[in-house]
């Protein structure tokens, strides 16, 4: 693994103070404070928001969670578990490079197709919208999605009147569940569209209809746009009259595909 060094400081957050609530029954905390120092004897406080947020408002209802996935019959929700402080950059544009660059250089690469409606809490008042989209480890074979939203770069005074940038960043690991899932989620937002099966742990097939449009029409329609998939009743004539339809369209995986087809499906 490479490393780009810069004056600046990665910190792992895992404690909670200030601002707290309550989710699913269990008290939780918004905004937590932190004090930060260099060698050049600068020093900076700053709260933050703990969690990254799918819109700009401070209560828990806002905080994003993992597409509603539960574990342990709890929701998960998406934490703010990295900060970056740069006591070098003069502006902002130079902040946002110091952290583009380090992330590129350790494997973190430029993601297309992913959401980018999040936002990040500053000083308990400052919302800054995640910086492009989604950053993905592509040099890790065991996972598929390893990534993180960023929030750049909110400006600070320090002690000795020095600007400081803060960013903030939300990484996970997830896997292939995870990806079904939000295409799955995806899916639905396409009006008229049905997903038939949505079991939990189903294998990774997609079976849907669209309105009233015949699956042979969509089917004809994607496969001019240079998408393959399958149309018809799938040797399953006794489950279409259930469900009284004349087939389905049909989205395989498999091990050759790749996300950037699957994100060309999805839009």
């Amino acid at each position: 693994m490479k490393y780009t060094y810069f004056t600046f400081l990665i910190l792992l957050i895992f404690s909670c103070k200030e601002e707290e609530s309550y989710y699913e029954n269990e008290k939780i905390d918004l905004i937590d404070r932190i004090t930060v120092f260099n060698n050049s004897n600068n020093t900076i406080s700053f709260n933050f928001g703990m969690w990254m947020f799918s819109e700009k408002q401070l209560e828990v209802n806002a905080i994003a969670d993992w597409i509603g996935v539960k574990k342990n019959g709890k929701t998960i929700l998406e934490p703010i578990n990295i900060i970056w402080v740069d006591f070098r950059a003069t502006n902002k544009n130079e902040a946002i490079e110091n952290i583009t660059t380090f992330l590129n250089d350790n494997g973190f690469l430029l993601r297309n197709g992913s959401s980018i409606g999040y936002y990040g809490l500053f000083d308990s008042s400052e919302w800054i919208h995640q910086y492009k989209e989604t950053w993905s480890d592509n040099q890790n074979p065991n996972t598929i999605n390893n990534h993180g939203r960023i929030f750049l770069s909110h400006q600070l005074k320090s002690n000795l009147n020095n600007v400081v940038f803060v960013s903030t960043g939300a990484f996970s690991i997830e896997d292939q569940n995870h990806y079904l899932i939000s295409f799955n989620d995806a899916l639905k937002k396409i009006d008229g569209l049905r997903i038939y099966g949505e079991a939990s742990e189903k294998t990774a097939v997609i079976s849907f209809n669209v309105g009233t449009i015949h699956p042979y029409d969509i089917g004809s329609i994607l496969d001019q746009m240079g998408i393959a998939v399958r149309t018809g009743h799938h040797c399953a004539q006794p489950i279409m009259d259930f469900y009284n339809i004349p087939g389905t369209v049909r989205a395989s995986f498999s091990f050759y595909n790749t996300f950037e087809e699957i994100d060309v499906l999805d839009k």
